[in-house]
């Protein structure tokens, strides 16, 4: 039997995304609760030498929409391109 490339990815992106999404709406809830500034957790490196959090949920939402595009890429297809990246609210 063989594997589809949207097969042995897809699934995974979206369960990955989606658990994403989950931890970033409790971080929401908690900061809420706890009445911290919007804005100043992603603001940030969590840990010392690592990019801030928002780097990396875009560097997550990039990586599952470049491994998806690929196979239209080799026939022929365009990848999609994001022109305002400000705008966009990949994970939440």
């Amino acid at each position: 039997m063989t594997l589809s490339p949207y097969a042995g990815s897809v699934p995974l992106f979206t369960q990955m995304l989606g658990g994403l999404d989950n931890v970033l709406g409790k971080a929401q809830a908690h900061a809420t609760e706890k009445k911290i500034r919007a804005g100043r957790a992603d603001a940030g490196a969590l840990v010392s030498g690592h990019v801030s959090l928002s780097k990396q949920v875009q560097i997550a939402c990039d990586f599952a929409r470049g491994v998806t595009a690929a196979p239209r890429r080799r026939r022929g297809g365009r990848s999609t391109k994001i022109r305002n990246r400000a705008s966009m609210n990949c994970a939440h």
